[in-house]
């Protein structure tokens, strides 16, 4: 079994006045079986709308509505990539309103070695207002080992924060940050920050609460813990001794034709050579020859 391991990833943003829809240009090196997941963030700056994001055949992770007082929202979508996926040059997101006033920011990221079967194990999620402590409740994996990923999001009107001191509660791995970038969108005075950190763990007791801390305060974050379980070598058939006692197995009747041809039998009857027609005991001893 091979781990699972960032691949790479990409990332592209919006301002006001575009409608929101997002392309994000392909992670390098994108196979397929890598598993990728975007994280979303955006505003309806006009009407303050929720939003969500859809792309063609990505699933919905996350999604945290519009957070109090800030109308922004995250979104986190995920998907194991097909051959179209790696033949393709982007990838479209778009939001779930069409007001130009909409702006997005989003992360692509692509990961090698995921279970294609069931890639995510469990995950969780948290989101805040006002402080520059992120908290998720935590996880209790059910597989192991598997990769923790944690991504965090936030927003504020003073200045691109950076994420540091990623940490569970229990048996708390090595963190690696693999990307830690902001952007202020076009028109607007929102600094959005997102990152992405890795802890390779083999325990499978519950991580307690997931933490990041900003370098300041954020107006609004979200903090998504996820346990990606790594690629398995499944057998292509099982063949198994099958008993099932007490079962009753239906009959459906069916009719058959036959045609019958009968045969008159031969009947041949083989005569003695030797006979003794005479009943006296000289025949007896010397019987005719012919």
């Amino acid at each position: 079994m091979s781990s699972v391991s960032f691949r790479s990833s990409a990332a592209a943003n919006n301002g006001i006045g575009t409608g929101g829809s997002l392309t994000i240009t392909k992670p390098a090196g994108l196979v397929v079986g890598d598993m990728m997941f975007v994280h979303l963030i955006g505003q309806d700056a006009g009407a303050g709308n929720s939003l969500t994001y859809t792309s063609s055949g990505f699933t919905q992770l996350f999604t945290s509505g519009n957070l109090s007082g800030s109308n922004i929202n995250y979104n986190i979508l995920w998907k194991v990539a097909v051959a179209a996926d790696v033949a393709a040059a982007s990838f479209v997101f778009v939001p779930s309103t069409s007001n130009v006033n909409v702006w997005s920011y989003g992360r692509l990221s692509a990961w090698t070695n995921p279970d294609n079967l069931f890639p995510i194990n469990v995950s969780n999620v948290g989101t805040g207002l006002s402080t520059a402590s992120a908290t998720s409740s935590g996880i209790t994996p059910t597989v192991s080992p598997i990769l923790l990923l944690m991504f965090a999001g936030g927003s504020n009107d003073s200045a691109i924060r950076t994420v540091a001191s990623y940490a569970v509660v229990t048996t708390n791995p090595t963190w690696t940050e693999h990307y830690d970038a902001g952007v202020i969108p076009a028109s607007t005075s929102e600094k959005i920050t997102l990152a992405v950190a890795t802890g390779f763990r083999t325990a499978l007791t519950a991580t307690g609460n997931a933490t990041a801390t900003f370098s300041g305060s954020q107006e609004t974050y979200q903090l998504a813990i996820i346990a990606l379980a790594q690629q398995v070598n499944r057998p292509t058939s099982i063949v198994l001794p099958l008993t099932v006692p007490n079962v009753i197995i239906p009959f459906v009747v069916q009719t058959f034709f036959a045609l019958l041809t009968v045969v008159e039998p031969v009947i041949v009857i083989v005569a003695n050579k030797w006979s003794n027609t005479q009943k006296n005991v000289s025949t007896w001893l010397n019987p005719p020859k012919s």
